[in-house]
């Protein structure tokens, strides 16, 4: 017998003696990393070490929510896949990261091979299962179909979680749980999955043959309503009123908190970046921006969850079925969002400022790259006349190219087209600034303060301004003559 045949035979052994004695090898192995979670910062974002980390705060803020929400939620997962792989079940938070570090591995040999960043459900889960299963011998095609589907479903919201686009949700559903096999083609495997969108859950039904695209292209055909159905009036009332034009004037969330009452919710997914609840007047903001970043920074560090990004945050036009952004892109986005909310406006950054001191003190972390987000452009007169820093509140190449000026700063506009800066949250932004315009101004010093009609605002001002020199003219035109008059009678 040859050493490699002697070695595989022992480590044979050694599980079935484990499984015999009803102990299975703990997860990890021996052998695996002993920082699950660092490493698979490092693969997934291409932070190496904790300085590097100490600039992008939402990472670490980022993990600790996967293992407080997503965490218990392995308990979830069936129990057959921990005898497939020949493992105890995950108990420690340390095991559950060398899950999530192998599902990314798995993903990373899948990208650099013919599969690419778009395998179907059924490679991941062979690939997975060939990688990390203790039997050698075992493939996935001669596992049982509904422990296919249970690894398969694993590794997916796995993917998920990993993605903060979207939650899955795992629980005893009989419309979930239901499983198909046609008789006449035994590869077809039917089996529902469900997740929850912005809020609502979504079941839909896949097949281990659809690839990653195609599962999440099905969610969000079902799971995102049209325009017209996700904002009501308003997605007519906005096109009407503004048409594709967003003022910056009317979008900062001073001008939204004071003429639109308008609160902040912090939310984990970006698909619910930007969604406003009319009834509650909540904005939700993605609260992890670090990962918009470092997604644009570090584009190739794991293509499967940018497709997850792709699929479901495609603008919400409906054109072709497969026409999507780049997850560059819907990141530049996110972060361009923070700049036209927050980072052009001196009292919207006060604002902000104080609602994350008093979240950090409720919630404990924050995402301190918000802050570097938010921070102001010093003009570059100010700047060569020394009344400013030539500091940049972070890379402007994060941002997309037209806000990028020669000299490396940051771009920016009073006006901004949805379409062609925020086309996957085109719609959304056009109801927000529709809604907090509900309440114009009604009288002459409305129109001189408020800041969301600046044409209006202006022309006001011209007025009062022509008003107080002919006050001031007409009364230096009267003392003029008086004085003269006195000086004819003397």
């Amino acid at each position: 017998m040859r050493p490699s045949s002697r070695a595989r035979g022992s480590k044979d052994r050694n599980v079935r003696g484990d499984l015999e004695s009803g102990q299975q090898p703990a997860l990890p192995p021996t052998g695996a990393p002993f920082h699950p979670r660092r490493q698979l910062i490092a693969e997934m974002f291409g932070l190496e070490n904790e300085d590097e980390c100490e600039g992008y705060t939402g990472v670490r803020e980022f993990c600790d929510h996967l293992e407080t929400n997503y965490f218990p939620r392995f308990a979830s997962f069936d129990k057959e896949i921990w005898k497939l792989l020949r493992y105890g079940y995950p108990t420690d938070a340390k095991a559950k990261w060398w899950w999530c570090l192998k599902v990314v591995e798995a993903c990373r040999c899948l990208q650099n091979g013919t599969e690419g960043s778009n395998p179907t459900a059924r490679a991941l889960a062979a690939k997975f299962l060939s990688k990390n299963c203790r039997n050698d011998n075992m493939e996935l095609h001669n596992v049982k179909a509904p422990i296919q589907i249970a690894l398969a479903k694993a590794l997916i919201h796995t993917l998920c979680w990993l993605s903060a686009v979207i939650s899955p949700v795992m629980e005893d559903d009989e419309e979930e749980d239901s499983l198909h096999v046609s008789s006449d083609d035994p590869k077809l495997i039917l089996f529902g999955i469900s997740a929850e969108y912005n809020g609502k859950k979504t079941i839909i039904t896949i097949d281990l043959r659809h690839t990653l695209s195609e599962i999440f292209h099905k969610i969000h055909q079902a799971a995102v309503p049209t325009p017209k159905k996700e904002l009501g009036i308003d997605a007519d009332r906005s096109m009407h009123e503004t048409g594709d034009v967003l003022y910056e004037s009317a979008m900062n969330y001073a001008s939204l908190k004071k003429y639109g009452g308008i609160r902040l919710r912090w939310v984990d997914t970006l698909s619910e970046h930007l969604s406003l609840d009319r009834g509650k007047r909540e904005l939700s903001l993605f609260r992890f921006p670090s990962l918009c970043a470092l997604r644009v920074l570090k584009a190739d560090r794991l293509l499967a969850v940018a497709n997850i990004t792709n699929r479901l945050l495609a603008g919400r036009d409906y054109a072709l079925p497969y026409e999507v952004d780049d997850d560059e892109r819907v990141c530049e986005q996110v972060i361009l969002s923070y700049r036209l909310l927050f980072g052009q406006n001196s009292k919207s950054r006060d604002l902000l400022r104080s609602q994350l001191m008093d979240g950090q003190r409720s919630r404990g972390g924050v995402d301190s790259f918000i802050l570097q987000c938010i921070g102001a452009v010093p003009g570059p007169w100010r700047v060569r006349l020394g009344r400013a820093k030539p500091d940049k509140p972070f890379s402007s190449a994060i941002l997309p190219e037209p806000h990028r000026r020669d000299d490396g700063y940051i771009k920016e506009w009073k006006t901004y087209f949805a379409m062609v800066n925020f086309s996957s949250f085109r719609w959304r932004l056009l109801a927000l600034q529709t809604f907090g315009n509900d309440h114009p101004p009604t009288d002459f010093l409305d129109y001189v303060m408020d800041p969301r009609a600046p044409m209006q605002r202006a022309a006001a001002r011209v007025g009062v301004l022509a008003v107080v020199l002919a006050i001031l003219f007409g009364t230096g035109q009267i003392s003029l003559s008086g004085r003269q008059l006195v000086e004819a009678r003397s």
